[in-house]
C-alpha cells in the first residue's frame, strides 16, 4: 500500500477508534444486556413453574389461546423447556457458520468477519443459557456430562474473543499491518494536539498524564504471563481513564464534551499501542486457545448428539 494509502487507512482507523461511546453501543455491552435480560426472564418462567404456575408466562400464553399445547412443568423433556433445549442447540450449531465464513476470506461480500463474530458470540451464549435451563438444573449422567463440556467451551469462547480484540483489526475485521497501526496512532495523535493546541501553558503536564496512561511495558514473557498482563493493563488503564476526565474537566478547564473526546482517543491509542508491541505473543497466545477451544467444542457437539440421540431411543411417546 502507498504512503496515501496508508494515511488515509489511518484517517479511517481513526474515525473507526475514535468515535465516542454515546455514538455507538460496543457489542460486548449490548451482548451482556441481552444475556441478562434472557436470563431474568428465564429464572422467573423457572420459578413460577416450580412454584406458582399461575403465574408463569406460558400460563398467560394458555389463557390467550397460545402454545396449549405445552403443559406447565418443570421436567426437562417436558413443555417449553424442552423447547428451550431444542432452541438453545440450534443456537449452538449455528456458530459454526461463523467457521465457513472464515474460509471464504475478509473480501467475502457475505458481511465482515466482526460482524459475523459477533453472530457467534451471541449465538454462544444465549444458546447455553437457555440449555442450561433446559436442564431444570439436573446434571447427573451424560447430560451433566455434556453440559460441562459446553460451559468449558463457552469460557474459553469468552476468553478468545478477548484474545481476539488485543489484534488490531480494521472496520472490515481484517488485521491491521505494522505500518497501519502506526499510522492510526499517529493520527489519534494529531487530533489530540488539536484539542492541546488551546491550553497553551498546560500542554505538557497534559502530556505527561496522557503518556502514563499508554506507556506499555512489553518486557519478555511467556505466553500465560503475558495474558494475564495485558488484563491487568487493561484494568489499569480502565482505572486511569476513569478518572482522566475528572482531572481534565476540573484541574485544566475543558468542557465535558472535549474531555470526554480526548479521554475516548487517549484509551484507544493505549490500547492500540499496547497490542501493538505484544501482537507476536499475541498470535501465539491464539494458537494456544485454538488447540484448546475446538477439541472443546467437538467434545462438546458429540456428546450433546448422543444425548439427543439417547432421548428419542429411549423416551416413551417420542416416536
Amino acid at each position: 500500500m502507498s504512503e496515501t494509502g496508508l494515511v488515509a487507512a489511518g484517517g479511517q482507523q481513526e474515525e473507526a477508534l475514535a468515535q465516542r461511546p454515546v455514538e455507538r453501543m460496543r457489542f460486548e455491552g449490548w451482548l451482556i444486556y441481552t444475556a441478562v435480560a434472557v436470563s431474568l426472564v428465564c429464572a422467573y418462567e423457572s420459578l413460577a413453574h416450580r412454584f406458582v404456575p399461575a403465574a408463569s408466562f406460558l400460563n398467560m400464553l394458555h389463557s390467550a389461546g397460545i402454545m396449549k399445547s405445552y403443559p406447565i412443568g418443570y421436567e426437562p423433556g417436558k413443555g417449553i423447556w424442552r423447547l428451550m433445549g431444542w432452541v438453545g442447540s440450534g443456537m449452538m450449531l449455528s456458530m459454526m457458520v461463523y467457521t465457513l465464513r472464515k474460509r471464504m476470506g475478509h473480501s467475502s461480500r457475505l458481511g465482515s468477519m466482526r460482524m459475523w463474530l459477533n453472530f457467534h458470540m451471541l449465538m454462544g451464549v444465549i444458546g447455553p443459557i437457555l440449555i442450561t435451563f433446559h436442564t431444570t438444573f439436573k446434571f447427573g449422567g451424560l447430560i451433566g456430562t455434556s453440559y460441562w463440556a459446553m460451559v468449558a467451551t463457552v469460557l474459553f469462547g469468552v476468553l478468545g474473543r478477548y484474545i481476539y480484540i488485543q489484534i488490531p483489526r480494521g472496520i472490515t475485521g481484517a488485521e491491521l499491518s505494522m505500518k497501519e497501526i502506526e499510522y492510526s496512532a499517529a493520527a489519534m495523535d494529531r487530533q489530540l494536539e488539536s484539542q492541546l493546541g488551546k491550553k497553551g501553558k498546560d500542554q505538557k503536564a497534559i502530556r505527561d498524564i496522557f503518556d502514563d496512561v499508554t506507556e506499555v511495558d512489553a518486557g519478555e514473557r511467556n505466553a500465560f504471563t503475558t495474558l494475564l498482563h495485558m488484563m491487568a493493563a487493561d484494568l489499569r488503564n480502565r482505572f486511569k481513564t476513569w478518572t482522566l476526565k475528572k482531572t481534565l474537566v476540573n484541574e485544566f478547564c475543558f468542557d465535558g464534551r472535549t474531555a470526554g473526546y480526548m479521554v475516548t482517543l487517549i484509551k484507544k491509542k493505549a490500547a492500540l499501542i499496547r497490542r501493538k508491541n505484544l501482537l507476536s505473543t499475541t498470535h501465539r497466545i491464539l494458537r494456544y486457545w485454538h488447540v484448546i477451544h475446538i477439541p472443546l467444542a467437538i467434545v462438546m457437539f458429540v456428546i450433546m448428539f448422543i444425548h439427543i440421540i439417547v432421548y428419542f431411543v429411549f423416551t416413551p411417546g417420542i416416536h
